[in-house]
Order: structure tokens, then C-alpha cells, then sequence
């Protein structure tokens, strides 16, 4: 790729429709107290009137580090071989680094990582980050940092899990040895089980671990992370709901190579995948589109035996810091599922019998007595209506020794016809 002798840092960048952000981002590469670098800018199919692209043209003429590539179809895999494939083709002793278009580093980011690479012989450095919000004025609302040098080899990798396990969620604030990125795999044509809609940075950035002996992390900020509401994080893609149990997956799969799972990363994983329901839940709620779409996505998340596992996980919050919290959160996040599907006025007739299971899953594994007990009464309507009497029969009788007194059952009861054909009083 290059004749140099030294060591060269190879950066990647993907812009779309950046002009707003992108010369910060250019600017914080320009101005690293470590030079040797060559820096692949893509204006990743911009339909801002060419904003994007001139900006990436000026800076290549200014600084021939800058190889500037344009691809006209929004979508990262296609385009110039050479830039999508740039992992693969780093020396072994080259490094590479990502850095999105919105975000920065810090001055001394390549000096600093280039050297704590080098002082404990690492095939990945990650240093910490500050989440900017720019709805906020760019406020610092938080950060991603350990306060200690963490340096991981060997069963480290399962026995750290839960305190590293931020870092690999994102590609970006890290430096990769050219020799760990072998396995990479960069295209989600060439991998069924890509997560497309989001968490792709998260997927790849676990494969690379795996392919790594010794990764360090920098108990310093060094890359500034800009929070966007346009981000894909705050968006609902038809396929978030899955990308979600693909990397529950993912990360079951990154730790069984290292053997048994532990019963504290079990209970970790779970945390994390509550979290990224509750988090796709709110996202799901905010989105513009026919409750009947959303109860489709909400019916594919409760279904899920991932789901399952998590509504019925036993001792979840045992060896937990703040186990309650977790409980709390667990149960709410069920709940305001369970009271948004009692908010629907209409649920089609496919739709029924599923509204109704997910709603008593839901109310179930929020303690939610009211919501269960209103699901079980929507789904014996659902029966009666579609004409499965005998299945109707079967709940009624459940909900009789339940609330015998009730006045709904007893309205319940008087619509189930007799074995003549006739309603019961």
C-alpha cells in the first residue's frame, strides 16, 4: 500500500451531508501532534447540493495526506474497493482508526494512543470519550472513562467483561494494529447475521476483539463524541428489533470463546439487552407511523425468546450494583408497553391473539395485576369473536375463580353461547 519505513496511521472517515460538522472533525486530524498519517475522506453520497463533497475537495488540495473519495450512493459498502476494504489492507505494524464526520479529537489523540500502544505491546488502544449534546449547545452530558489503566489478555476478556464491555459498542476513539484486523468483517452483504439497521460499529468492534491479545484502555478522554437526534440510535428502522437480539447474540457468542459464561456476565448480558429494548421501546413510541406498524415491532420484540428470558430471568438482580434499580427499570420498561397496548382503540383480527399474549407477558413481568388481568379479559373477547368457544370457555373459567364477583366476567359469560346455540344468562 505504501513504501514508508515508518509507521503510518491510516484514518477513515464517512461523511453524508456533514458541511455543518465536518471541518471540525478534518480539522482535529490536521492538527495531531503525531503527523504521519493518510487521512480517506468519503463524501458518502450527499444529497446537500454538493456542500459536502467541496468541502472534502478543498481540504484534499490543501493537504496531500488527504485521499478524498465520492461515492454517489448513500451506503458505506459501495464505492472505491480500495476505501471500503482500507482494514483489511493496513500493514501489520500500520495502525488504522475511525472517526465519524460530527466528531473530534483531541490534539494529542495519535501521539498519546501511538505511545500507550507501544509501552504495553497492545493490539487495540481505546482511550475515553465525552458525549457532547448538540441540542444542548454541545454540553458535556457525559462520559466514557475509566479511571485506571486496563490492560486485558488471556481470560481477562470474560473475567473484565462488564467493565469494558462500553468500549466495544463503537469503533471510533480507538487505534487498531493492522494485524488485528485480518478477520474484520466490514460488508453485511457477506455476513447473514450483520445487524443493518444499526449496531454494526458494535458488531464488528466485538469480532476485532476476539482477533486481538492485548487490548489497553487509556484512562484518558481523547475523542469527543457529538450526540445527534439524526443519529441512527434515535431513528426506528424496520429492522432495529432484530439488530437488538443480534447482538445480545453477538456478545453471547464473544464470550463462550473464552468458556463457560460466568453467572455475573449472564446477568450483565441481560442488563445490556434490557436496556436496548427500553431503548428501542422509547425510540419505537416517538416514531411517526400507524399504531398498527408499531404493534407489529412491539409484537416481534415480546416474542423474541431473548425477551422471554428477560421477563422470567430469575435472581436478576443478585450480585447487581443497584440491583433494585435494574428491577425497577426492568418492570417499567414492561409495563409501559403493557399500558401502550391498552391504549389502542383498535387491533386488527390478525393482530388480536398476539396483542393479547404480549400484553399478559408484559403485564406479567411488570407485576402489572391490572394490565394482566385486562389482557386476559381482551384475549376471551378475542376468542368469542373469532368463534374459538372452547378456548374461551377454558380462560373464562380461569378469570371465574380469579374475580368471581366481577363485572366484566359475568358480561363475559353471558356471551358465551350454550351447547344449543343460545347465550348463557
Amino acid at each position: 500500500m505504501k513504501g514508508a519505513a515508518m509507521k503510518k496511521i491510516y484514518i477513515r472517515t464517512h461523511a453524508y451531508n456533514a458541511s455543518e460538522t465536518l471541518r471540525r472533525a478534518v480539522d482535529s486530524v490536521l492538527h495531531q501532534t503525531h503527523t504521519d498519517y493518510i487521512y480517506y475522506l468519503c463524501d458518502n453520497g450527499s444529497t446537500d447540493g454538493g456542500a459536502t463533497r467541496r468541502i472534502i475537495e478543498a481540504y484534499a488540495k490543501l493537504d496531500r495526506r488527504i485521499v478524498p473519495f465520492y461515492n454517489e450512493v448513500n451506503h458505506v459498502w459501495n464505492g472505491s474497493a480500495e476505501y471500503i476494504d482500507l482494514p483489511l489492507h493496513v500493514d501489520d505494524d500500520d495502525y488504522f482508526c475511525e472517526l465519524d464526520a460530527d466528531d473530534e479529537y483531541l490534539p494529542t489523540f495519535f501521539e498519546e494512543m501511538l505511545g500507550f500502544m507501544q509501552k504495553y505491546d497492545l493490539d487495540i488502544a481505546c482511550c475515553g470519550n465525552d458525549f457532547l449534546d448538540t441540542a444542548q449547545e454541545n454540553r458535556l452530558v457525559g462520559q466514557r472513562l475509566l479511571h485506571a489503566t486496563l490492560i486485558l489478555e488471556g481470560q481477562q476478556f470474560a473475567e473484565l467483561f462488564p467493565w469494558y464491555h462500553g468500549f466495544m459498542r463503537t469503533c471510533w476513539g480507538k487505534l487498531y494494529k493492522g494485524s488485528v484486523l485480518r478477520n474484520y468483517i466490514t460488508r453485511h452483504e457477506d455476513c447473514p447475521n450483520y445487524p443493518v439497521a444499526y449496531g454494526g460499529d458494535t458488531f464488528n468492534t466485538m469480532r476485532v476483539f476476539q482477533n486481538a491479545k492485548r487490548v489497553g484502555i487509556l484512562p484518558r478522554s481523547l475523542h469527543k463524541y457529538y450526540m445527534s437526534p439524526k443519529s441512527t440510535s434515535y431513528t426506528m428502522h424496520p429492522q432495529r428489533v432484530q439488530c437488538d437480539q443480534i447482538l445480545h447474540e453477538v456478545a453471547i457468542d464473544y464470550l463462550s470463546v473464552f468458556g463457560t459464561i460466568s453467572q455475573r456476565n449472564w446477568e450483565f448480558l441481560y442488563e445490556v439487552y434490557m436496556y436496548a429494548l427500553r431503548d428501542t421501546a422509547e425510540v419505537l413510541l416517538r416514531a411517526e407511523m400507524p399504531d398498527s406498524e408499531k404493534l407489529h415491532y412491539f409484537i416481534e420484540m415480546v416474542n423474541c425468546r431473548y425477551t422471554h428470558q428477560l421477563m422470567a430471568w430469575e435472581n436478576f438482580d443478585v450480585q447487581l450494583e443497584g440491583g433494585q434499580e435494574l428491577q425497577d427499570h426492568r418492570k417499567e420498561l414492561f409495563k409501559g408497553i403493557a399500558n401502550w397496548l391498552l391504549s389502542l382503540r383498535e387491533v386488527a383480527n390478525e393482530q388480536a391473539e398476539d396483542y393479547c399474549r404480549i400484553g399478559e407477558l408484559s403485564s406479567a413481568a411488570a407485576a402489572y395485576s391490572e394490565g394482566w388481568i385486562a389482557f386476559r379479559k381482551r384475549k376471551v373477547m378475542t376468542y368469542i369473536q373469532q368463534g374459538q368457544i372452547e378456548k374461551a370457555k377454558t380462560e373464562l373459567n380461569e378469570l371465574k375463580e380469579l374475580l368471581p364477583e366481577d363485572e366484566d366476567v359475568q358480561y363475559l359469560s353471558r356471551l358465551i353461547p350454550t351447547t344449543e346455540g343460545t347465550v348463557t344468562d
